[in-house]
């Protein structure tokens, strides 16, 4: 999943985005992690911005061809093996790169404010006798530390009827990617909601086909990791706390003194071995056993 800084060029906040789909908005930065080597192809749908990278993904970033009279257009800015950064542009279908050594480039003029933060927006920079220069990240005196590993939980699963189930459960770290896994080992990226609840958590869902759901028994495996997108590093992986599918079933019974049958359905007659709404076929058998 690709990494995005968004800074906003008035008051320097910084938002870290870990998604393929970001809205562009006035007077902004967007700093995408990744170099223009990676990028496959560049895309103008409607006033959305398309890129496709050559590991498959695509990333669309929302309303970036959007102008909106006395607003400053969002620049996109990809990073560069040579030069630091490129600002990309894009006008009658041309797609072209202007060069910069720093991101304080594409800021207003300084003020005091602007001097202050610098450091921060240029990733490690340090103001020097009135320039800035990069802080030594090899330096033996500075060691940088992988973020904590994501503490996830996930609420009880239940199967299904469409095809589909839903999974919800929280992550402390908005920024993690987390991923469910189905039983053929197929993983599933999650959707993280970026308010957070009152204890500080963040909501998580996503949608696993029913039938690639872990069988009667066995836990649904949730994992996750946090990557600090200014230094590539990654923390161990976070688990969830264990939980299993709760399959309905069906319950038989035969009173022998009535002679008769009785079918006792929890929620949905589900059938734990095929994972699927018992069939009328099934349920007979059932009855004949």
């Amino acid at each position: 999943m690709s990494h995005f800084v968004v800074i906003n060029k008035e008051t320097l906040d910084k938002q870290i985005i870990n998604s393929n789909k970001v809205t562009a908005q006035p007077g902004t930065i967007i700093h995408a992690k990744f170099v223009r080597e990676d990028v496959l192809e560049f895309v103008q749908e409607g006033n959305h911005l398309i890129i496709k990278l050559k590991n498959g993904e695509v990333i669309q970033i929302e309303n970036y061809f959007v102008v909106t009279e006395g607003e400053q257009k969002p620049d996109l800015v990809l990073e560069d093996s040579i030069c630091n950064f490129v600002k990309f542009d894009f006008k009658d279908g041309v797609v072209s790169f202007e060069e910069l050594t720093g991101l304080e480039l594409l800021l207003p003029p300084a003020s005091s404010s602007f001097l202050t933060a610098l450091p921060w927006i240029a990733g490690g920079a340090a103001i020097v006798g009135g320039g800035i220069a990069l802080a030594d990240h090899d330096s033996s005196n500075h060691k940088h530390v992988p973020p904590k590993a994501p503490v996830i939980t996930i609420d009880p699963v239940v199967p299904g009827l469409d095809g589909n189930t839903t999974i919800n459960g929280t992550v402390d770290n908005p920024n993690a990617d987390v991923t469910v896994t189905g039983q053929d080992g197929t993983k599933y990226p999650v959707i993280v909601d970026p308010i957070p609840n009152e204890d500080g958590t963040h909501n998580w869902t996503v949608d696993v086909p029913t039938a690639n759901l872990p069988e009667a028994g066995k836990d649904v495996e949730v994992v996750g990791t946090v990557t600090d997108p200014e230094t590539n590093l990654t923390s161990p992986e976070g688990e969830n706390q264990k939980v299993v599918p709760e399959y309905p079933t069906v319950e038989v019974s035969y009173d022998p003194e009535d002679k008769t049958y009785s079918v006792d359905f929890s929620e949905v007659p589900y059938n734990p071995e095929t994972q699927q709404p018992f069939t009328p076929e099934e349920i007979k058998d059932l009855l004949l056993k």
